[in-house]
């Protein structure tokens, strides 16, 4: 049907992770109750990037149960969403406003694993 073409198309134009320049995690926890304009006025206000440069910009929750994601695409902002009804995300503590992850390290954070707290990396001059 009509319906069924229209939804399709919908959805395979919706961005992966791994489609954007960068993605940042916005530190501070943000109020939920923000849509894409409020996020993306927070984005500038906040952090002090213009939110419609192609970068994919995720928020949490001071509870750390809901994460949203705010890009901005051709026409208008995209948000994603995701809630949890059990355990929490993890999330980093910073005194930076924003950082950098990888598209990987995104999906294994959605999957609740915690990418912040991973060994230094160790540099040898020798190894005897």
């Amino acid at each position: 049907s009509k319906l069924f073409v229209g939804i399709c198309r919908w959805i395979t134009a919706m961005k992966r992770a791994r489609d954007f320049k960068e993605i940042k995690i916005c530190v501070a926890p943000t109020d939920m109750r923000k849509q894409s304009y409020g996020l993306a006025s927070l984005v500038e206000s906040a952090i002090g990037e213009n939110p419609s440069t192609g970068s994919l910009y995720i928020f949490c929750n001071r509870s750390r149960t809901i994460i949203k994601a705010l890009y901005f695409d051709r026409a208008g902002f995209c948000v994603w969403s995701k809630k949890l009804d059990q355990n929490r995300f993890p999330w980093i503590k910073s005194v930076l406003k924003t950082r950098e992850i990888s598209a990987a390290d995104l999906e294994l954070l959605f999957d609740g694993v915690d990418v912040f707290k991973r060994h230094a990396k160790l540099e040898f001059d020798s190894v005897s």
